[in-house]
């Protein structure tokens, strides 16, 4: 039988009830107050509480884990607790923190005071402590718990700390290692609320607010090397919400209403966000920072079917989808809002065909990419992304159905060291030190490439660029080769300001017009641009520049231009312009071949504007300054094969 004070003064009987303040000691054992003995207990409780315990007990009933808990309180000892199933529903202790606290307000079966509760084995699920969902399971202020099962517990909404129906604790002093929660429920962190976990599985928990798993606090707990699973919230993180450090864990299988099926507000590294559902935003996570690992195979039905919200550096984002079947926009198959996806492998996301028409960027919508691989993605409108700014990116073989239009990029602010193979653009801004190639008529997507096609899907292209909004186009030191494309591949067809191409080459592309659509008011300025080696649509006709009846409308000034468009050329305004097949395109270049040989006539032969004074050419590197003595090539390349002046090269 266990000794202490009952809440009614008598001896225990049947249901325990125990209670005893937060910090207090045995009476037997308690010094007068600030007494030397009393400072040195003190700092030895301390002491023990971060690990250096006592063996207090073995129990192997209930009787004797209550017994043990209530003579060790603010020791810092170990209490082993053998093999077994232990049923504390009949148990309610309270710690007594402030005056306003009333006895009739317990807060969970078992509270433990700077006390460490050990299962006798390494495997957790041997030593089972289980309730009947009419209470939390244990409140830890400090202390913890090692190599054991919580299971069935209930934290009520009035209770005192409204959360961790499984475990409860007060501050980051409270940690859990080699523990299961399962099965229990809270408003918030249905599972765990406030405490420090290693190698903890939180598993078919729910919470009616946030947090269906695990709830983190302004302590900012650690969740290192565990499992969140089947954890279910009524609000956001269906898996783990608050600020947290999550490290090496798997999070799957979860879901929320509100937004981050997996996670909400959390830092993760290395963990794995997959198979979780949101009918919110954030099918993987929500304003979740995302170092390594992977974000995959999640879904939501508003907004990033992987991501909303947060950053990614060094993971891959693949198979998540955004599926909706009502009239809600629906943007990010992948990634929505984020601050930046750095480093990541982004593939294979999509949109539903079900979501609205602003369901757009299967790979993301509203993000910044840096240093990305992204392909095999799918959207109705955007499929690469929309609204979006890459920047070292190589984009690829994304697909975008009929159903509104079939541009993979939309209304993209920045194109930055980019290589773009097979894309069709709307509406891009600033574009610079880029790569279009690989464009054709049709191309298919592989079976399995996607989460929602699953199966081959065809599209065509009719114009690989269509600026149809006015928003300031431009292309600076591009290089455009190798695309096939049925209409043109630069086309305005109601512009609102000049478009000016600069620097740019254009070779070996099979195209009906290179630009069309311009009008008087808002012409195209082509300046410092090569155009050799292209013949037209559907056969093999050269035409280095070809445009349609507007073509007037098209300046070119300091260009290189193949002589078979020579009566193009001579039909059109173009000061220091060269007609001539003197381009010699460096070929044994195997990764620049596009470059220019020393020989060739675009040398030294463009014009001088004000942005080269601090620009590189197309390959962003300070080895290759966009101006030389003042001088400055025609294309996107910058020939140095020169000697820097003042040196001599000597060859033996």
């Amino acid at each position: 039988m266990a000794t202490g004070k009952a809440l009614d003064g008598k001896p225990y009987a049947g249901n325990l009830h125990v209670r005893f303040d937060e910090g207090e000691v045995a009476p037997a054992a308690t010094p007068r107050r600030g007494s030397l003995l009393y400072k040195k207990l003190n700092c030895m409780t301390f002491m023990l509480a971060i690990g250096i315990g006592a063996h207090a007990a073995t129990v192997s009933t209930v009787e004797e884990l209550t017994e043990a808990i209530w003579s060790s309180r603010g020791s810092g000892a170990v209490i082993h607790i053998n093999p077994g199933y232990y049923d504390v529903s009949g148990v309610h202790m309270k710690h007594y923190k402030s005056s306003t606290e009333t006895e009739a307000d317990p807060v969970s079966h078992l509270a433990i005071d700077r006390v460490i509760l050990q299962g006798n084995t390494t495997d957790p699920r041997s030593v089972v402590i289980y309730g009947d969902k009419s209470d939390r399971i244990l409140y830890c202020w400090q202390g913890g718990v090692r190599n054991l099962t919580i299971s069935n517990g209930c934290a009520k909404a009035d209770c005192l700390y409204d959360g961790g129906g499984g475990l409860c604790g007060r501050n980051t002093g409270t940690k859990a290692s080699n523990v299961v929660v399962t099965v229990c429920s809270a408003p918030k962190g249905g599972g765990i609320r406030v405490v420090q976990c290693t190698k903890v599985t939180v598993e078919n928990c729910t919470s009616t607010g946030d947090g269906g798993g695990v709830y983190g606090s302004s302590d900012i707990p650690q969740f290192y090397n565990g499992v969140i699973r089947n954890c279910t919230a009524g609000g956001s993180g269906g898996g783990i919400y608050g600020k947290a450090d999550v490290l090496n864990t798997q999070i799957y299988g979860n879901r929320s209403q509100v937004g981050g099926g997996g996670a909400h507000n959390v830092t993760a590294t290395d963990c794995d966000f997959f198979g979780n559902y949101t009918e919110g935003s954030g099918g993987g996570c929500h304003t979740t920072t995302v170092r390594g690992g992977g974000v995959s195979n999640n879904v939501a039905l508003v907004y990033g079917g992987g991501m909303n919200g947060g950053a990614a550096y060094d993971a891959h984002v693949c198979f998540n989808l955004l599926s909706n079947s009502t009239a809600t926009a629906s943007r990010g198959g992948g990634v929505y809002s984020a601050s930046i996806v750095s480093n990541c492998i982004v593939s294979g996301n999509a949109i539903a065909d079900s979501a609205d028409r602003n369901g757009s960027g299967g790979a993301g919508r509203d993000t910044t990419f840096v240093d990305c691989r992204i392909y095999d993605n799918y959207a109705t409108l955007g499929a690469t992304a929309e609204g979006s700014s890459f920047f070292g990116c190589l984009i690829s073989n994304n697909v975008a159905s009929a159903k509104y239009k079939r541009h993979t990029l939309r209304n993209i602010q920045c194109l930055d060291g980019c290589d773009v193979c097979g894309e069709l653009i709307d509406t891009p801004r600033r574009v610079f030190n880029t790569k279009y190639h690989g464009a054709r008529s049709s191309w298919t997507l592989a079976n399995g490439a996607n989460v929602y096609t699953n199966g081959t899907f065809a599209a065509d292209n009719g114009y690989l660029i269509q600026s149809s909004q006015g928003n300031g186009l431009c292309f600076t030191n591009c290089l455009f080769y190798d695309n096939i494309a049925s209409a043109g591949l630069v086309y305005r067809p109601d512009g609102e300001v000049t478009t000016p191409v600069v620097n740019c080459t254009f070779a070996g592309n099979q195209v009906a017009y290179t630009f069309v659509g311009f009008n008087a008011t808002h012409p195209c300025e082509v300046i410092n641009s090569i155009f050799e080696g292209n013949t037209l649509y559907a056969g093999m006709t050269p035409r280095d520049l070809c445009y349609n009846t507007q073509g007037n409308n098209i300046t070119l000034e300091n260009c290189l231009v193949g002589t078979s468009s020579r009566s193009d050329v001579e039909a059109l305004s173009h000061p220091n312009t060269i007609v001539s097949n003197a381009v010699r395109f460096d070929s044994e270049n195997a990764e620049n071949p596009y470059s220019i040989k020393r020989s060739s006539v675009a040398r030294r032969n463009g014009k001088i504007m004000d942005w080269m004074d601090s620009a590189t050419d197309i390959r962003r590197d300070l080895k290759y300054p966009r101006k030389r003595d003042g001088l400055v090539d025609i294309g996107c390349y910058q020939c140095w094969l020169d000697p820097v002046s003042g040196m001599a090269l000597v060859f033996r």
